[in-house]
């Protein structure tokens, strides 16, 4: 018997804690004006009554035989609020409440009971995510529900361990009908880092964050899911890094986000890589994107958003694109332009590996790897801009490996710029660029790879102002011998110019180039261009359509060179 303790105090005890007596279940020894109490289990802990404020309990397990969830708990009779939830606070049938003591304010997944084993662990995973301290998912979850991560906390995983949606995770009651679900919706200020999340049934997401604030998803697992692995939709400064994001609808998707950072993540076998719809101020650096049934990394509105340092490879509708803002946002009135794709590294090829993991043969559709959709916003506050990226563009029975291309914006103002880029064709096309404002080509190499093909000439058709500056061209295949290179024709709407000068033509074609005007309204300057043929013999230049000459009039201007 420890010292200070007699037969009465002994008496005082039992009548004061009768449940005590039941040793199978409770007992104590009082230490001072405190007492030591240990529960087998949280049946045992809930049974407890008559606490004093500041007593410490020792929980054994959370369920007998489970090995986990046990933990220190103290009486905490100042507080009348908080709800029983399983996992940090119980409270006892005398209406007590006992708080869980979390050593460095991290709380466990295995604290709320769950196992590890269970088919349905929504409940308790919906308190453990609600819970104000820092959590750690230890054990696998299994979830058919949506759960809330509270505001400004931190939630981690141990390796190995997964989130397993389990089945259809249909929208919160307290949410929009309409609403999709989500697996995990993160609250402001949170960090989520080296979290697992396998499944989800018709458009359900892995991550969402809403209209929240400084929000980091970092080193995070995605796959198998129907709906976004990260869905952001109207937040602010949040940072999305190191992930590993698979077989799901799309990798990241933004809505009318702002200052969002997208850095070193992996993204394969979704639909869309990164899409950016309507944003401002958006990063993409370093991230690995592959196998996508339609874009690789799209900024589709929005301003001021920049890739650099990316590798995009096997995407069907475009690895690098732009599209005009959406229909349906619109009439948040957010300004478009600025829009740069820079430093990266582009793989255009015939196949790609779905979803399923099928292998689909000679499947992209007629775009580029540099894609620019149709009907642009009709005023582009600032350029589109592709410079310095290595674009590639690999053989396939597919006539439509391109390395850039475009569809028809004929009424925005918008101005497109290749500056720097180096474009490889082992295809029969290089690209095609229609219905353009302003396009600018300046100091970018093309080589021509293929010895199957004669060179299917770059066309550019349709466009208001074109200027090809300080470029080179190599046509490595002897087989060009009775095609052409650039083939520039302008539209019935008229041209305001043309200038083509001072690149570099090496190789094998018969033209350089093909000018086919029409009413052009400004005078076209080809000029101080250098020609270095294999075959001397061959023509550099070809100029159809008497419609050049009106009047007595000519719109064409050749200088330097033109022997």
């Amino acid at each position: 018997m420890s010292t200070g303790i007699n037969r009465r105090d002994l008496i005082k005890l039992a009548v004061g804690y009768p449940l005590l007596v039941h040793l199978s279940r409770a007992s104590a020894t009082e230490t001072g004006s405190h007492a030591d109490i240990r529960c087998a289990d949280v049946t045992s802990l809930r049974s407890l009554q008559s606490l004093k404020a500041g007593q410490v309990i020792s929980l054994t397990e959370y369920i007998r035989g489970s090995g986990k969830g046990g933990g220190t708990f103290t009486v905490d009779l100042s507080d009348k609020q908080s709800l029983d939830d399983g996992g940090y606070c119980f409270i006892n049938v005398s209406g007590q409440r006992l708080k869980r003591v979390c050593p460095n304010n991290i709380i466990y997944a295995s604290d709320y009971g769950i196992d590890g084993k269970s088919p349905d662990n929504t409940d308790a995973f919906k308190h453990f995510a609600k819970c104000k301290l820092d959590k750690n998912v230890d054990v696998n979850i299994f979830t058919q529900g949506m759960v809330m991560l509270a505001d400004n906390t931190r939630l981690t995983g141990s390796d190995g361990v997964i989130i397993r949606a389990v089945g259809d995770i249909n929208h919160d009651p307290d949410r929009s009908e309409n609403n999709q679900g989500q697996t995990i919706e993160i609250g402001h200020g949170c960090i989520i880092d080296g979290i697992s999340i396998d499944g989800g049934g018709y458009r359900n997401n892995g991550f969402l964050i809403e209209k929240k604030n400084n929000v980091t998803i970092r080193n995070c697992k995605v796959a198998n899911g129907k709906g976004q692995a990260i869905l952001d939709y109207m937040s602010k400064s949040c940072v999305y890094e190191g992930n590993h994001l698979s077989t799901s609808f799309h990798g990241i998707q933004l809505w009318l986000s702002k200052d969002i950072s997208i850095n070193s993540n992996q993204i394969s076998q979704v639909k869309g890589g990164i899409w950016s719809a309507c944003a401002q101020n958006v990063t993409a650096t370093k991230n690995l994107i592959h196998d996508c049934s339609d874009v690789g990394l799209d900024w589709e509105g929005g301003n001021n958003c920049i890739s650099d340092g990316n590798t995009i490879k096997f995407c069907t509708n475009g690895e690098l694109a732009v599209f005009a803002t959406g229909k349906e946002l619109t009439r948040f009135n957010i300004p478009m332009g600025n829009l740069i794709h820079r430093n990266n590294i582009v793989i255009r090829a015939g196949d790609y590996l779905n979803r399923s993991g099928i292998k689909k043969i000679n499947y992209l559709q007629d775009v580029g790897a540099c894609m620019i959709y149709g009907n642009l916003d009709p005023h582009l506050t600032g350029p589109v801009i592709f410079e310095n990226n290595d674009i590639t563009v690999k053989d396939s029975a597919n006539k439509s490996m391109r390395c850039f291309s475009s569809r028809s914006s004929s009424k925005s103002d918008a101005v497109i710029i290749f500056r720097n880029n180096k474009f490889q064709s082992f295809s029969s096309d290089m690209g095609v660029l229609k219905g353009l404002n302003k396009v600018v080509f300046e100091g970018n190499t093309f080589v021509y790879h293929s010895d199957k093909y004669n060179v299917n000439s770059t066309l550019f058709q349709n466009i208001t102002s074109l200027s090809l500056t300080a470029n080179e061209v190599n046509v490595l295949s002897h087989q060009n011998t009775s095609s052409s290179i650039f083939n520039i024709s302008s539209g019935p709407t008229g041209v305001t110019k043309i200038e083509v000068q001072k690149n570099i033509f090496n190789g094998f074609a018969a033209y350089a180039f093909v000018v086919n005007g029409r009413n052009l309204a400004s005078q076209a300057v080809i000029n101080g261009n250098i020609f270095n043929p294999n075959l001397k013999t061959r023509e550099f230049i070809s100029i159809k359509d008497s419609k050049l000459k009106v009047s007595k009039k000519y719109f064409l201007m050749l200088n330097d060179g033109f022997y």
